[in-house]
């Protein structure tokens, strides 16, 4: 069953697309907002400024962005890049 991803305040959720129970929960440091996706192959989620391995939940990356906040990310189709947009 495909994980989708309900971002809350300083935390995102992997949840059971079909059942919706809890499959994982990753602790953020700081509120996720609208920069939260889930690569095409299923490997990474970026939740902010944050790279995690989907398997694991292990932070693998913290991008700089300056102290601005990430208002989007996106993922390439290959997985291969991570795209975001920044602003106060």
């Amino acid at each position: 069953t495909t994980n989708a991803l309900d971002a809350l305040v300083g935390r995102v959720v992997l949840r059971d697309s079909a059942t919706g129970a809890v499959r994982r929960t990753i602790d953020q440091p700081h509120p996720v907002g609208h920069g939260l996706a889930f690569s095409p192959n299923g490997m990474w989620i970026a939740a902010g400024p944050h790279l995690f391995d989907a398997a694991t939940g292990d932070r693998v990356r913290t991008f700089n962005t300056g102290g601005a906040p990430v208002n989007a990310v996106a993922f390439a189709p290959s997985s291969n890049r991570l795209y975001h947009a920044t602003g106060h």
